[in-house]
């Protein structure tokens, strides 16, 4: 039987694209300027798994099921930056800024929410993206007072497709995984 229900958060409960492309635009040219290299900021995009073509990200890449730490290593290097911690916190900041603003909700959240946690179901939200935004996302989308749990790949239960995530819902819901479902978009989060 299902008690509970782990949510991924971009592209199942937002939409992937209309959220995630600007934001990765501008993070893509904050990190190539701050490189010196400003005329990268396509060529990083293309290396993350960005189609300019189809203005799509390939899911598997980096960019379409990574984390930020995926992304920063990635671009760094091919900025020729060194050490990746300072393009991890560029990236983290603009995303913060940005992923909010463009939040585009797959359809009426709190509603649905607000169903499934009145048929007695716990809630919870697993992404690849920082717990810190993962929580300003829940806030924006008003849908906090359903969610038991909300982890980000920095939240310490490790990285999808690990089964960390899930392990760390199960334990603060006191059920067991088979008692959980898992609803995704990608790979990462069916293996996860």
């Amino acid at each position: 039987m299902i008690r509970a229900i782990l949510f991924d958060k971009d592209g199942t409960l937002l939409d992937f694209h209309a959220t995630w492309v600007p934001a990765y635009r501008e993070a893509a040219a904050a990190v190539s300027r701050d490189a010196g290299r400003p005329e990268l900021r396509e060529h990083l995009l293309e290396v993350g798994g960005f189609d300019r073509v189809t203005g799509r990200c390939d899911p598997g890449s980096p960019l379409g099921s990574g984390g930020n730490t995926d992304i920063a290593m990635l671009w760094a290097d091919a900025c020729g930056v060194a050490d990746p911690e300072p393009v991890i916190r560029r990236i983290e900041a603009v995303f913060a800024r940005e992923v909010p603003r463009f939040a585009a909700p797959v359809g009426d959240l709190a509603a649905l929410f607000q169903r499934l946690a009145g048929r007695g179901l716990g809630l919870g939200m697993a992404t690849m993206d920082s717990e810190s935004l993962a929580h300003a996302i829940v806030e924006q989308l008003a849908i906090g007072d359903h969610l038991s749990f909300v982890c980000g790949y920095d939240s310490g239960h490790g990285t999808k497709p690990g089964p960390g995530m899930v392990a760390a819902f199960c334990a603060a819901l006191a059920i067991a995984p088979a008692e959980v479902l898992v609803v995704g978009d990608t790979l990462h989060d069916v293996r996860m």
